[in-house]
């Protein structure tokens, strides 16, 4: 007895990537010294970007010039450099590059540039996904005859109503009923069998249970995040290490020579003193600075400290250029610090995008320090280890000072004794600006502001622009906290004061000083001068009472 067996199942799955297959969006076409190239691979685990050397005319290649890189092997070689005119995505590229006779491609893209992320972010037109469901169909002997069969009574039909069917529809299937022929009764289609090797048993496999960490692994996550400034650093800690790195240093041949002919503009000066290299420069004041030359081994370390620890806040290129130079200068600074900040990997994830606003108007200038201070309140946050999870933000319209007062509650009683606590170290304001929140409009507080003398300003509902200045502190205080806290966040209300830091320290674009220097009349120090103290092996000169 003859079994008959037809079935047609549809198996949804996800097709696997081609091995073969190059990766969509990493490969890019471009040029390269004007002369057109296909193979530009963006590689975000490379650091050093490098070029093929047929692509390199011989004149680009610095002579003398070369660098060493770490293969993933662990084999170290070195590589000639060039400076390689670079076109891909639309933008132009000046990039010093190793050259590499042996490259598979003509670039490697590494993350030297500044504009790898830009690059990445470009979705390439693809048609269609790497993975995508499609639908597998099994047809066994039986199961094709009766789909034969079907055809024809369709295809009858169709001359019975006079419709000529589509000849090359026909031709197609005419091709696969032969095929069909040809097979087995109780196999399936051989064609059929090579697209269901994908279903293997790996497939179904039952996700295994999470692991669990032990206790020393949980101390060790812990402290990680307990450490507030975790720089790495390899700075040399004494001041002959780093007259040694000044003296080995080509990059500071041009102040060498300098100091040596005693070359003098009109606002720059460079000298030796201990056998250290300084210049002396002039700002349009008439304010002089002496400031530490760099060398080039030292000069990673400092941006570091003055961009990506708590105590600098990741702040953008002009605070963290304006905070070196009041230290320290090395020849090129300026694009070092704006390259550096540019590929800062915590900056390029949480910074926003540019939007154009519409001008300020100016309010009227303060003259008197916290004669006008403005409060606002950030929250709510995600609640820290204490419990907090609000900031209350005063900012003075004189001197820029700011004040962040992390807080479990925010109602009015709270906000009256912090208030009061504030007027306690800075005095009593004349006015104070805020919003239409009921916490401000309370009854408490306008009691407070009667008995005290103090004129509250409220803002239009609907419209913070009026209250600028803390709002856009506000911004910056939130960019500097996702930049620094931990991967849980249960720490931030303990980096408040390390950000308040950076913030204060830096001069501000509208007044032109730091709301340190405006507060207490004089530059505070901080880590960048306990490095500078440390090369410089500077002590304090001993002044005795009738001299002072």
């Amino acid at each position: 007895m003859e079994r008959r067996v037809g079935y047609r199942g549809d198996i949804r799955i996800k097709k696997r990537k081609e091995p073969n297959k190059p990766l969509l969006g990493v490969l890019k076409a471009g040029t390269v010294e004007g002369r057109e190239v296909q193979d530009i691979l963006i590689d975000t685990g490379c650091s050093r970007t490098m070029v093929h050397e047929d692509n390199v005319p011989p004149e680009k290649i610095l002579q003398g010039e070369a660098t060493a890189i770490r293969c993933a092997h662990g084999d170290t070689v070195l590589y000639p450099l060039a400076c390689v005119d670079i076109s891909v995505g639309g933008k132009h590229l000046e990039v010093e590059a190793a050259v590499s006779n042996t490259l598979p491609t003509a670039v490697l893209l590494g993350t030297d540039v500044p504009e790898l992320s830009e690059l990445l972010s470009e979705k390439p037109k693809e048609e269609k996904c790497e993975e995508e469901e499609c639908d597998v169909f099994v047809v066994t002997r039986a199961g094709a005859r009766e789909q034969q069969r079907l055809e024809e009574e369709r295809r009858q039909q169709e001359e019975d109503s006079g419709v000529q069917p589509n000849p090359a529809g026909l031709g197609d299937e005419e091709e696969m009923a032969t095929d069909t022929q040809e097979c087995t009764e109780e196999e399936p289609l051989t064609g059929m069998n090579s697209d269901l090797d994908v279903l293997d048993d790996s497939l179904f496999v039952e996700p295994r249970e999470k692991t669990r960490l032990t206790r020393s692994q949980r101390r060790s996550i812990l402290e990680r995040h307990r450490r507030l400034v975790n720089t790495g650093t390899t700075l040399c800690t004494t001041m002959d290490d780093f007259k040694k790195y000044q003296e080995e240093d080509k990059t500071l041949d041009g102040v060498k020579q300098a100091v040596m002919e005693k070359l003098q503009g009109k606002r720059v000066q460079f000298f030796e003193q201990d056998g250290l290299l300084f210049q002396k420069w002039k700002d349009q004041n008439g304010e002089e600075t002496e400031q530490l030359v760099v060398p080039e081994r030292c000069r990673n370390e400092i941006m570091k400290i003055a961009h990506d620890t708590p105590f600098a806040g990741h702040l953008g290129r002009e605070k963290t250029i304006q905070r070196i130079l009041q230290r320290f200068y090395w020849p090129g600074i300026f694009r070092d610090v704006a390259y550096y900040c540019r590929s800062c990997p915590s900056c390029q994830k949480s910074s926003s995008k540019g939007v154009l606003r519409a001008p300020l108007v100016p309010l009227p200038i303060m003259a008197t320090p916290f004669k006008r201070i403005a409060m606002d309140i950030v929250g709510p946050l995600p609640k820290s280890r204490s419990r907090k999870q609000y900031i209350l933000v005063i900012c003075d319209y004189a001197t820029r000072f700011p004040e962040a007062i992390p807080m479990r509650s925010i109602d009015a009683a709270h906000i009256a004794e912090e208030l009061l606590h504030l007027f306690a170290r800075v005095g009593v304001p004349e006015e104070i600006l805020t919003d239409q929140g009921s916490n401000f409009t309370s009854q408490l507080l306008t009691e407070i502001y009667q008995m005290l003398r103090v004129r509250p300003i409220r803002t239009t509902p609907y419209h913070p622009q009026t209250d600028g200045l803390v709002e856009r502190f506000n911004g910056t205080l939130k960019s500097m906290l996702r930049k620094v806290v931990t991967k849980e966040g249960k720490d931030w209300d303990k980096l408040i004061p390390y950000l308040l830091f950076a913030y204060r320290e830096v001069p501000q674009a509208s007044t032109g000083f730091s709301p340190f220097e405006l507060v207490y009349g004089r530059t505070v120090r901080g880590p960048l001068d306990v490095i500078r103290d440390t090369w410089t092996a500077t002590k304090d000169a001993d002044e005795s009472v009738i001299a002072h």
